[in-house]
């Protein structure tokens, strides 16, 4: 979460509403789980895993750089993962 202001958000509106719509589905899944586990997966933590009670497990890549996961699968910079998501 961050601060803007008008200017901000009038260049930056679509990239915001974008990110709601993006997001919503996964907050409303785990927003009321409780968190049983969270971790850095690389040493400078800018890779992060969260694990809920429901099952679901959210990793995301606050860096710069990909990442690998243990499945093989690339979690690019700024980007997140989710899995155990209810169908």
């Amino acid at each position: 979460m961050f601060m803007f202001d008008r200017n901000l958000w009038r260049s930056q509106k679509e990239r915001f509403a974008r990110s709601y719509r993006n997001t919503c589905p996964y907050v409303r899944a785990a927003g009321y789980a409780e968190m049983t586990d969270h971790r850095s997966l690389t040493a400078d933590r800018n890779v992060q895993q969260t694990t809920f009670a429901n099952g679901i497990s959210i990793r995301v890549n606050f860096g710069n750089i990909p990442f690998a996961t243990p499945s093989g699968e690339i979690l690019r910079p700024g980007d997140f993962m989710v899995t155990g998501m209810p169908k």
